[in-house]
């Protein structure tokens, strides 16, 4: 059996855990206002054939720190995440909605000490524009992304890294059943555009390196507290 599509799929597949979807509108929560959601859902990636597929369960929280910015964070299945959001339109506008809402994530194990020492690390981001078309009070979100994720790895003096590059988008529709509480369903997909690999001190890098594709469905459950007060 041919190794490739194998690393390949687990590394789009740890990339999908570790960056799910956006699930959040494009428009911002406002100044002093705060979002609490849980959001189930599962990763699909699918390399030449073979396909992973995983449940995952985020949580996550923002706070508008003014009526364009917002700042949060998410912890679950694919680790933590610093969310941010800043909305570009006039915030209470009834037209399209667009805002910038890069997130960040990482985390780094280790095991052993001296020759028998390894480790594991990564790190990962994500630059999705968010464009709203609001529908009535609920707002239906595109998010086409850049998303990249860079792997590290070590163990006994020896070390490799891994860079993915993926292009996609999310599309989403918030359902604001009441004030103070929104359903909002996600599909996100995402293709790898670049990948590249190293050990030993050399590197390899390819373009459109294999046939692949990231999906993620996700579902939010959201809740915001000050709402309507």
């Amino acid at each position: 059996m041919n190794p490739r599509p194998i690393t390949a799929l687990f590394a789009s597949f740890l990339a999908g855990c570790f960056a799910p979807g956006s699930v959040e509108r494009a428009e911002t929560l406002g100044k002093g206002q705060y979002q609490v959601s849980i959001e189930p859902g599962a990763v699909v990636a699918t390399v030449e054939g073979e396909s992973i597929v995983l449940p995952t369960f985020q949580t996550s929280f923002r706070f508008g720190v003014s009526d364009r910015f917002d700042i949060g964070g998410r912890i679950g299945t694919s680790g933590g995440r610093l969310l941010t959001k800043y909305m570009f339109t006039k915030p209470g506008a009834t037209g399209v909605r667009l805002a910038l809402a890069p997130n960040i994530g990482g985390f780094a194990i280790g095991a052993g000490t001296g020759e028998g020492s390894g480790g594991f690390a990564y790190v990962d981001a994500v630059v999705p524009l968010m464009i709203g078309i609001p529908v009535t009070e609920h707002e239906l979100t595109f998010g086409p992304r850049l998303h990249d994720t860079l792997f590290f790895a070590g163990s006994g003096g020896e070390s490799a890294m891994a860079n993915l590059l993926y292009v996609g988008s999310s599309i989403g529709f918030s359902i604001q059943a009441s004030k103070k509480f929104g359903i909002l369903p996600e599909v996100t997909l995402e293709y790898p555009l670049v990948a590249s690999a190293g050990a030993g001190g050399e590197t390899d890098s390819e373009f459109n390196t294999f046939s692949g594709l990231l999906i993620g469905f996700n579902i939010g459950f959201q809740i915001e507290p000050k709402a309507g007060q």
